[in-house]
Parts: C-alpha cells; sequence; structure tokens
C-alpha cells in the first residue's frame, strides 16, 4: 500500500506502482493461459468474455480472427 499527495506527478506515480509490481512479480508465479484454464474447468469455472468476436482483444490494431489460433 503506498500513499501519495493528490498533487503528485506522473514519475512519483509512476514510481510507487513500479516498486509495487516488482513486489508483486517477486511473490506471485506467472500463470500459463492454457493450465489456467484446464485448472478453472476443473474447479467447475465457466468464463464468458463481454468482448464479441472479431474485436481487437490483443490491442496490436487488428481485428482478431473469429477461428481459435494455434499459438
Amino acid at each position: 500500500m503506498a500513499y501519495l499527495p493528490l498533487d503528485a506527478n506522473a514519475a512519483q506515480i509512476r514510481a510507487v506502482l513500479l516498486r509495487a509490481n516488482t513486489r508483486f512479480a517477486e511473490t506471485e508465479k506467472p500463470k500459463h493461459y492454457s493450465q489456467h484454464m484446464v485448472e478453472a474447468r476443473r474447479l467447475g469455472v465457466r468464463y464468458t468474455s463481454n468482448v464479441p468476436k472479431g474485436v481487437d482483444k490483443d490491442r496490436d490494431g487488428e481485428v482478431d480472427s473469429t477461428r481459435r489460433s494455434r499459438r
């Protein structure tokens, strides 16, 4: 938890966020999407995205294919 004054500038905010992100990365294991989804299904979790198909989900500037790609 960090507190900043209301008039904190962008550099101060960025420094606090970078420190928090570093601490988070040191304590959390990265999730691998396929393993994450398998575990969710095993636990009975069902997820439906609110993002319609054909939208630029990965924000690369191109509309994503509606077909599942193999990566």
